[in-house]
């Protein structure tokens, strides 16, 4: 009798083990492949494109959106056959090992599936239209305090990050600050939607996110004209592609996307 409590006890730690939110087919009829890791690319890329690759490339997707390093790390481990990522592998690595020596292999190899557009809006009340790249980073770097300074009311102005470690803010620091995330002022958000409730209720508030995971009845602000902003969407393997990988990666290089374009 203790032997089936022990087994059942150590079937459901092992069942709390397993990654998730997951999403996949249990009554597979063709060759599984595991890709853990960005929410973001789950739901951008692979989700709408899963029923394209079980009809022309017979493969069934298991995807589990545990974030870049969680992902990473499954990898690693043996766990998955990719990672999602939504920023460069050397970005997620050194997350990885900020606070530890995590012995990292050599041979990852990245693979871009897509790009996303960083948007940059203010708030409805605002009449500047345009800004520039240097416009931007001297907002970002807290060197251009008023509206007045860029044409538009004498208004103190709120810069308002993205939330740390999401592929938008990393964008942000990339090519506006030369990657010195120590420069990025403003106010920091802890979630995406919160760069539009921001921009929404404050008048002098500028942002900056991708769009597509905001609900059309939450976009009451105003985009402005700048030059773009991505960001790439990546699979990470442990040297070559499978076969089944190597056909995913063709699949989605036809017509690379590029998402947010509106």
């Amino acid at each position: 009798m203790k032997k089936s409590v022990s087994l059942a006890v150590a079937i459901v730690s092992l069942s709390a083990l397993l990654p998730l939110p997951a999403n996949g087919d249990t009554a597979s009829s063709g060759p599984m492949v595991r890709l853990y890791g960005s929410p973001a690319v789950m739901e951008r890329v692979f989700e709408p494109a899963r029923e394209g690759m079980r009809e022309s490339l017979g493969v069934e997707l298991f995807l589990a959106g545990i974030g870049d390093g969680n992902g990473l790390e499954s990898l690693i481990n043996g766990e998955c056959e990719a990672a999602m990522l939504s920023s460069p592998v050397e970005d997620a690595v050194a997350e990885m090992t900020r606070f530890g020596k995590r012995e990292i292999p050599r041979n990852l190899r990245e693979h871009p599936v897509a790009s996303e557009r960083v948007w940059v809006m203010v708030n409805p009340h605002n009449p500047v239209r345009s800004l520039s790249r240097r416009d931007l980073e001297g907002i970002y770097r807290g060197r251009i305090t008023n509206w007045g300074e860029l044409g538009g009311p004498d208004l103190r102005i709120v810069p308002v990050q993205p939330p740390s470690g999401t592929a938008a803010h990393k964008a942000l620091v990339r090519e506006l600050l030369a990657g010195d995330d120590s420069a990025l002022r403003g106010m920091e958000t802890s979630a995406v939607e919160d760069v539009a409730d921001h921009v929404r209720s404050l008048e002098g508030a500028i942002g900056a996110m991708a769009l597509p995971g905001l609900p059309p009845d939450n976009r009451k602000f105003r985009v402005v004209e700048t030059g773009e902003i991505r960001y790439g969407l990546y699979l990470v393997t442990l040297g070559s592609p499978s076969a089944e990988l190597g056909r995913i990666l063709e699949f989605l290089s036809v017509g690379r996307l590029q998402l947010s374009r509106n």
